[in-house]
């Protein structure tokens, strides 16, 4: 009875395997038949090109060109990856240099040329796919072809997309996202679905869209929601981390490769990477204390394990309530302890914090550093953005801190740095000094 039932689970499982083979080379079947049907239009594009290329009037030149189309043809023959097609990509750049000399013929053979750039273009992408994306979350996510409706769930993300480019994918975004200037626009004339709030994402406005890729942030309840819910509708959700600086350029990256356009994301995060390199080295001569509200009744500041809170390190400086953990509230008398320097309010009137300061300290609010010194800054909008968001942009950010509490480093003293930054008080964020 035993033997009869291991027989009959053997059994059971060798038509598993097949079935489970059979199924794979099925889906690889289906896939490679996409592929090389393209492959197949190429080569077809190639033979026209021959023919083109047969009605020029020189021998030595035919031979050649068409010595370059064999080789093409071979490349063709055998191509199964990325690099395999940059291979045929860069041969066919050697057949155009060839084809520049031609002058009575240049314009057909550049639109077959054309033509088969693209095509190479469109196989290099759908080999880029599926791809596996390890989001902030630490959860592996699989994107099985490049997206073309994207859901932007934060203004950091679609900045992020914006830096990429892959804006043009864009089909839907949270009711906050303002960066690049066009996007409020479509979003109020409806050529961008708007999905809602940054905390309460409209789950139905979302699947009215028909989305193949929805780009959220961890640590906000609702964005986590939908990623657990959209798994039933097979929707790719993933969510960017945003705790650091570290996380802004890991954030570029994942979504580089999860639009198919690494090449894109790698360049940002490099140029990313090399501004606050330059603003990371520069020679400071002290590292004055900033206390970074964002809120005023009650104050809310920025403490210890917050993006913010290494751009003031980058920028030369110290937090001064690096004793708090993330976004803290804390009373007034808390602010006349930590004693900051240097007081950075984003989104708030320099005037606003001093009298509310003096108001409830009396006299003892001279014995705040930054009150007695003058150093009470205000951040306005837009640059107020570069603050709370963390998108390539908050580079701006970590400079503006650097020109406020260095600004010698700018050619510059106290005296001419604003006491309410905006762009019309700072036209423009200057590019960071070179690293000494």
């Amino acid at each position: 009875m035993l033997d009869t039932v291991s027989r009959g689970s053997t059994t059971t499982l060798v038509y598993a395997s097949l079935l489970i083979a059979i199924i794979s080379l099925s889906l690889a079947g289906a896939l490679f038949y996409k592929t090389y049907k393209s492959i197949d239009e190429v080569n077809s594009k190639i033979d026209t090109l021959k023919s083109s290329i047969k009605s020029i009037n020189n021998t030595k030149t035919i031979k050649d060109l068409e010595a370059q189309i064999a080789e093409l043809n071979k490349s063709l023959a055998t191509v199964a990856t990325v690099d395999q097609l940059q291979e045929v990509a860069s041969k066919l750049a050697s057949l155009e240099q060839s084809l520049k000399s031609l002058k009575e013929t240049q314009s057909g053979l550049a639109e077959d040329i054309a033509t088969i750039k693209k095509k190479i273009k469109e196989l290099e992408e759908r080999m880029k796919f599926p791809v596996t994306v390890v989001d902030g979350t630490g959860e592996e996510t699989i994107i099985e072809s490049k997206p073309t409706r994207i859901v932007s769930l934060a203004p950091s993300v679609t900045e992020i997309l914006y830096y990429v480019n892959a804006t043009d994918r864009l089909v839907g975004v949270d009711s906050y996202s303002d960066f690049p200037e066009w996007i409020p626009e479509a979003r109020e004339n409806g050529t961008l679905a708007d999905v809602g709030g940054f905390f309460d994402p409209s789950v139905e406005k979302i699947l009215s869209v028909n989305p193949d890729l929805v780009i959220g942030v961890v640590g906000v309840p609702a964005h986590e929601h939908i990623k657990n819910l959209f798994k039933a509708y097979n929707i790719p959700v993933i969510l960017l981390p945003q705790a650091s600086l570290g996380d802004v350029e890991r954030s570029i990256l994942i979504v580089g490769k999860a639009t198919g356009n690494i090449d894109e994301g790698i360049r940002v995060a490099v140029d990313f990477e090399s501004k606050l390199a330059r603003i990371k080295y520069a020679n400071y001569t002290t590292t004055p204390k900033i206390a970074l509200i964002i809120w005023l009744n009650p104050i809310w500041v920025a403490g210890n394990s917050t993006f913010q809170s290494e751009a003031l390190y980058w920028a030369g400086a110290r937090n001064a309530f690096e004793n708090l953990s993330g976004w803290a509230s804390i009373d007034i008398e808390q602010l006349l302890v930590a004693k900051p320097d240097i007081i950075i309010a984003v989104g708030i009137n320099a005037s606003d914090v001093i009298s509310t300061l003096e108001s409830q300290l009396g006299d003892s609010a001279g014995e705040i550093p930054a009150i007695a010194d003058g150093r009470v800054y205000c951040i306005g909008y837009p640059y107020s953005d570069l603050f709370n968001r963390p998108s390539p942009r908050v580079v701006e950010a970590v400079i503006i801190i650097q020109l406020i509490a260095h600004p010698e480093l700018y050619n510059m003293d106290r005296a001419q740095i604003p006491s309410c930054i905006n762009n019309e008080t700072l036209p423009e964020v200057p590019e960071p000094p070179a690293a000494t």
